[in-house]
């Protein structure tokens, strides 16, 4: 009997919504009461005795099972006159076919590969049962793809619907569930009598079939017509991007021969890991130095073992990938007065996780192995392996800053770094603009200059920026690979301003030129590479042939190891860095203060515990940025020794293992970042550490910059990620917009849209996407709008209160409604002149929000929207497109959007904030839609005019914009020195008796804030430096006593923009003096003190 939404069933089910329906049974989405969460409960129609005993069947196979790429059973149950229900945990996500459909037809082999690897996971689990259990049933529609988190950063794939499984007997060749086959999944043993001949291979045949569907965008042909006319066509040849292996691999798996396919789910599994490889090579006779080998795993449980690591040479089976724990930094010095070193307790928020690869001041090391944990397994040993490894390194930083003087202390120069050119004053600078992915070149003159240098100098770096932080005994034929010092002349050449970013990487994936990064992830995002807060940061997990493809699309090559040292210099000869020869941590993004690896230098503090966004420091003589610290950088040339002689325009050994890194990053000490410092990886090797930037020739096409911009911090055309706001009434995410001028409307449009006049705009916020039908029920049903007439969407008949729509964008509202929504929420609908700024996302003059390129259906490119050509005729989830340069999505295609203003013609004047007020009956939507098969209707200067009382469409919609009450610095990353306000009044705190730990914080922050010695701190607390204390736990304060040195960590006041796992008491922490207290006030927060990335807070 089929079930209402909003049934109370079974005294346990709140019935929420129909999922689907079919002939035998249907699935709903139900909220079970008593364990106050969401399932899936499926119905069976069935009333025959097979039926009702296949149904059972699915249930009791599943009952028994526990996979992380499974759904689990919650509850079976049978009730009489009404049918069979089996209720499971609800798997949210989309289908890989509705992917597939959404991106236009097929999906990326990068993709696919790691999805394919997860379910093979699962395969391999239920063909390991005993009995072995048979799906019978892969195709795409059953595979599931869960939204992004940090163990899956790009969704896990679940394997559902057992419905047609069965038990194997090898020896009976007995089926026990049901006969059914998928044509084009099934392979022709199927198709006997009750699939009596399938077994594991079944399972791998329809797994090569899904794989050619989502690759190829082609449905296989039916095994039993391949078997007579109908071959399979080679999937490169409906594809040709695809690589030659993986279509070896499904069409291996496709064999119509069960003996010729892959025997095993861990054979293909295997196969699969060799075209995403994990492994790194092993120390060459002639490596680089020593860099610190990867944190140990945690200690197993008995559960489970921890992972072996990948061997040189080989690779492990590709496996969802998970942080591995940290194993506890090796105790510091005792303190000189026999009191132990302060340990800190807790974790501040945003720790980078220990997961990360290791520094690499060489030898390539191997990257820790990635593995699916037992669900048995204890998390115990990880966790507390993680928060002794960060008590240790806080221990050793009060130490380092008590007792080591001179930490800055310069290094001397070597006699033979002669200067080539000049000491002291940078080169002129010259800019242009690539018109392939927008980065800034800056032109590096010829010239002749002093390459490497002598191994002392790098021994003298190592002793005072290393061994005081570790066991290691620096040794200098660590540094022989640096020397000799000899003279290298190198033509002119172009080099790119900042490392190619994850905004510019995506158009060469979406142009069909670049795979995409090997991990999608960084060591603070779960989802860096796709999430536009990260567009600007550096691409990272790029092996060497990905870093080179880019630069070939993009028009010049990766840069030679001559290039890149001569760029690094910037102009000054005989410097150690690219600013000269002391380490200053305002000037780097390498390992400090904020960094959990024990590669850190605690007496610096460069404001960012891992990646930083590109130009985040000042640019070196020839205004290049991140030339040292941030990523290491993929240069051209085979790992080698030096030659003896000089040299012009070399490009280093012929032939070798290794190819050259540069520069240092995020995770390295700080020695690694001089100008000569060289490391080596296999050139298949990725890291969370590796980024690059392209060197090229001087014909190179480009925009030339104006010589009054050419000494400032030039900008892509994408602008930076602007600050954003939640808001408190229905949620919506609302980005910055900042002040501007533009030229508004076109002269290459119909007539409305001109003339091209000069529009000047306040600062404004806009909805980041268009109003959902979740935030306008909340109106609803607070009684301050109506709800739409009809409920329904073009193709769907329950749309608005379906909570399967809940994320698509509300429709059938006239301007009315929608005018009524914003004053509800406290917003307003845009002005015409707001709408179009924000859509053009500071790209002026482009016809579209992302440039002149016509639109494409893909999910994934830049210039990819929701229009009437794409296969799905109907609105999409918001947000399914890549967002503009301010972070706005949808602003073309989805949805034509509701503005402000009546329908009016343009003036040839300069206006300032315009609306055209003057009554017309007539209103103006914006932006396109799905409806819209012309791609000139999403143009951002397109107009719409509309009757405001009768126009309800399916394909219209809105979004709110508010106003800014006081302009916020929008340029990254924001500067310290800004001026306290003089309105507001100091706080002073004072030393309280007890404090009880808040999120961040740690009691070595909490003793420089309350200035009290640290170690007057533990003994009072009975704690020693091994005591984890945790968030909750009261502590008693000294009232006596005061901080050993400067309080101080980051000067303020300031600016600061909220980071990923940012809390209020973690900020305070990072500035050292600063009380949470003040920073609430100064801001006007208010409890809970929720933060947003990206939001900007006054540091009083």
């Amino acid at each position: 009997m089929p079930l209402t939404q909003g049934q109370h069933f079974n005294e346990r089910y709140w019935i929420a919504e129909l999922i689907e329906r079919g002939g035998f049974g249907a699935v709903y989405k139900a909220w079970d009461i008593t364990l106050n969460r969401p399932v899936a409960i499926k119905e069976s129609y069935e009333d025959t005795a097979e039926g009702q005993r296949q149904f059972l069947h699915e249930a009791q196979l599943l009952a028994n099972l526990a996979h992380p790429n499974l759904p689990r059973v919650i509850d079976y149950f049978a009730l009489a006159g009404q049918g069979q229900y089996l209720v499971m945990e609800f798997v949210d996500g989309q289908t890989l076919e509705e992917l597939r459909v959404l991106n236009g037809g097929t999906l990326p082999e990068g993709r696919t590969l790691v999805w394919m690897a997860q379910v093979l996971e699962a395969l391999s689990y239920i063909h390991g049962q005993e009995p072995p259990i048979i799906h019978r049933d892969i195709k795409p529609l059953n595979i599931k793809i869960t939204p992004a988190d940090k163990v899956y950063p790009q969704g896990r794939a679940m394997l559902v619907d057992f419905g047609v499984a069965k038990a194997y007997d090898a020896h009976k060749r007995t089926t026990v569930g049901a006969r059914a086959v998928t044509p084009g999944f099934s392979p022709h043993e199927q198709y006997g009598q009750a699939g009596s001949n399938t077994d594991a291979r079944t399972d791998i045949y329809a797994l090569g079939a899904t794989l050619y569907m989502l690759l190829t965008g082609q449905e296989p042909p039916e095994s039993v017509s391949r078997l007579l006319r109908d071959p399979l066509i080679p999937p490169r040849q409906l594809n040709p991007s695809l690589s030659p292996e993986i279509e070896a691999v499904m069409l291996k798996a496709m064999s119509n021969d069960p003996e010729l396919r892959f025997q095993t789910a861990e054979e293909l599994q295997a196969v699969l890991a060799d075209l995403l490889p994990t492994s790194a090579p092993s120390p060459a006779a002639k490596a680089p130095p020593p860099a610190l080998q990867p944190a140990a795993p945690a200690q197993a449980t008995p559960q489970q073992s921890p992972p072996a690591a990948a061997q040189p040479g080989k690779t492990a089976p590709l496996k969802s990938p998970q942080p591995a724990a940290a194993a506890a930094q090796p105790k510091p010095a005792g303190r000189p007065s026999g009191k132990k070193s302060p340990q800190p307790a807790g974790i501040a928020a945003g720790a980078t996780p220990t997961g990360a690869p290791p520094p690499a001041s060489s030898p390539p090391v191997i990257p820790p192995t990635f593995s699916t944990p037992s669900r048995s397994a204890s998390k115990l040993p990880g966790i507390l392996a993680g928060l002794l490894a960060i008590a240790g390194l806080i221990a050793l930083l009060y130490v380092i800053i008590r007792y080591w003087p001179g930490l800055n202390t310069q290094i001397s120069q070597s006699s033979t770094d002669q200067p080539a050119f000049t000491d002291e004053a940078p080169l002129p600078v010259s800019a242009q603009i690539s018109p392939i992915d927008g980065m800034v070149m800056r032109y590096i003159p010829a010239g002749t200059f002093q390459m490497g240098d002598d191994a002392e100098r790098g021994l003298q770096a190592c002793q005072l920026l290393r061994e005081p932080f570790t066991k290691d005994t620096c040794q200098q034929d660590w540094f022989e690979i640096e020397e000799p010092p000899h003279s290298v002349t190198l033509d002119a050449f172009w080099m790119d301003q900042s490392e190619v970013t994850n905004h510019m990487y995506a158009m060469c994936e979406a142009a069909g030129k670049c795979s995409p990064p090997q991990m999608a992830i960084s060591p603070s995002s779960a989802s860096y590479y796709e999430d536009e807060l990260n567009a600007d940061s550096p691409v990272i997990s790029v092996d060497w042939e990905q870093a080179q493809a880019y630069c070939q699309w993009a028009g010049g090559a990766l840069p030679t190891e001559a290039q890149w040292e001569y760029a690094a210099r910037g102009g000054i000869a005989s410097a150690l860095y690219p600013w000269g020869n002391t380490l200053d941590g305002s000037r780097a993004n390498f390992c400090d203060i904020n960094c959990t690896s024990a590669a850190a230098n605690p007496g610096f503090n460069d404001g960012y515990s891992d990646i930083a966004p590109a130009g985040s420091y000042p640019p070196n003589g020839y205004g290049l940025y991140d030339m040292a610290g941030n990523v290491e950088e993929w240069v051209a040339d085979w790992y080698g020794a030096y030659p003896s002689s000089a040299g012009e325009n070399p490009t280093g050994s012929a032939e070798g293992t290794y190819r050259v890194v540069r520069g240092g990053s995020w995770l390295t000490y700080g020695n690694d970042l001089r100008l000569v410092h060289r490391g080596g990886f296999e050139p298949n090797y990725s890291a969370l550490v590796l980024g690059f930037r392209c060197a090229r020739p001087l014909d190179t096409p480009g925009t030339a910059m104006p010589p009054s911009a050419q000494d400032l911090p030039a900008h892509t055309p994408t602008p930076q990620p602007y600050p954003t706001e939640i808001s408190s009434r229905d949620g919506m995410v609302m980005r910055y917009i900042p002040a501007g001028s533009f030229q508004m409307g076109s002269e290459i449009g119909q007539s409305d849209e001109k003339p091209v006049h000069t529009v000047t705009l306040d600062a404004f916020w806009m909805d980041q996407v268009e109003i959902t039908n979740r935030m306008y029920r909340l109106c609803d049903a607070a009684g301050a709008c109506s709800s739409p007439v009809p409920t329904g969407s073009d193709t769907r008949t329950n749309y608005y209160w379906n909570d399967s729509y809940a994320n698509y964008p509300v429709i059938l509202v006239n301007w009315e409604q929608a005018a009524d929504y914003c004053a509800w929420a406290g917003r307003q609908l845009p002005t015409e002149a707001q709408w179009e700024y924000a859509a053009r996302g500071g790209l002026a003059g482009a016809a579209y929000p992302w440039g002149d390129e016509d639109p494409i259906c893909s999910l994934f490119a830049t210039n990819g929207a929701q229009y009437g050509a794409c296969p799905v005729k109907d609105t999409l989830r918001v947000g399914s497109y890549v967002p503009n340069g301010y972070g706005l999505y949808d602003m073309a295609g989805n949805v034509r959007e509701w503005v402000r203003d009546w329908f009016g013609l343009y003036e040839d004047e300069a206006l300032v904030n315009p609306i055209n007020r003057t009554a017309t009956q007539i209103r103006i939507l914006r932006g396109g839609s799905w409806v819209n098969d012309s791609p000139s209707s999403l143009r951002v200067s397109d107009r719409s005019a509309i009757d405001q009382d009768d126009y309800r469409g399916y394909d219209a919609g809105f979004r709110c914009v508010d106003t800014v009450d006081q302009p916020i610095p929008t340029h990254t990353p924001t500067p310290t020195g800004a001026v306290e306000p003089s309105f507001l009044p100091t706080i002073t705190l004072v030393k309280p008796v007890t404090y009880t730990q808040q999120p961040g914080e740690f009691v070595y922050c909490i003793a420089r804030r309350f200035d009290v010695d640290p170690f007057d701190l533990l003994e009072l607390n009975e704690l020693s430096e091994n005591t984890v204390v945790v968030t909750g736990t009261t502590l008693k304060i000294p009232q006596s006593g005061s901080w050993p040195g400067d309080r101080t960590l980051i000067n303020h006041p300031a600016m600061y923009t909220v980071r990923t796992g940012d809390t209020i008491f973690s900020i305070a922490c990072a500035f050292g003096d600063v009380y949470p207290e003040a920073i609430i006030y100064y801001n006007g927060l208010t409890a809970p003190y929720t933060l947003t990335i990206g939001q900007q807070l006054y540091i009083p």
